[in-house]
């Protein structure tokens, strides 16, 4: 394991979330991280930084989500839960959209992710069938902690984390968004 992947896998198991916003690192936390892992991943930033990009240093600052996304994400609040969505769990993934769209659509579309790797879902089963439901819309799951090329690491509210490998999109798997009435 290399020194970054060991740091960043650190800073994730004490709560922290991280992502790259134009060259830099942006660390949260609901507690205060150890001065000492803060101090080591200072010292290792622009390892850390390929480490979280894959490779791609220098991302602009402030990715723009594609326009496709922003304008998709809106219309979920005026759609009713499609095909077997449980109307329960429909606001939290409209909530769940929103949210992944704000805090991670430019990095992931940067880092490659598509349109149905983040919001496709299965035309028959949209809800049913997992391996067709695009990253955001498993975020009633937990927020994303840490975002790669190939996999996103997902933390649930009672501190648990969650890998989210980055699967080939399913046949039948269309944007959520086309699951519903034209507002």
């Amino acid at each position: 394991m290399s020194t970054a992947s060991r740091l960043v896998h650190e800073a994730v198991n004490q709560g922290g979330r991280l992502r790259v916003e134009g060259g830099t690192i942006k660390l949260t936390a609901r507690e205060p991280l150890a001065d000492s892992l803060v101090s080591e991943l200072r010292e290792n930033k622009p390892a850390i930084i390929k480490y979280l990009t894959g490779g791609r240093c220098g991302l602009p600052e402030n990715i723009a989500p594609p326009s496709e996304w922003v304008e998709g994400v809106s219309r979920l609040a005026n759609m009713d839960a499609p095909g077997d969505w449980p109307e329960v769990k429909w606001p939290g993934a409209v909530r769940g959209a929103g949210s992944f769209l704000k805090a991670w659509g430019g990095t992931a579309h940067a880092l490659g992710w598509s349109t149905l790797d983040c919001f496709g879902v299965h035309l028959i089963a949209p809800f049913g069938n997992i391996r067709g439901r695009g990253l955001a819309l498993s975020m009633f799951a937990g927020d994303v902690a840490l975002l790669l090329p190939d996999k996103a690491v997902i933390r649930r509210a009672n501190g648990a984390r969650l890998t989210a490998p980055r699967w080939p999109t399913p046949p039948g798997t269309v944007p959520i968004w086309e699951l519903g009435a034209a507002p």
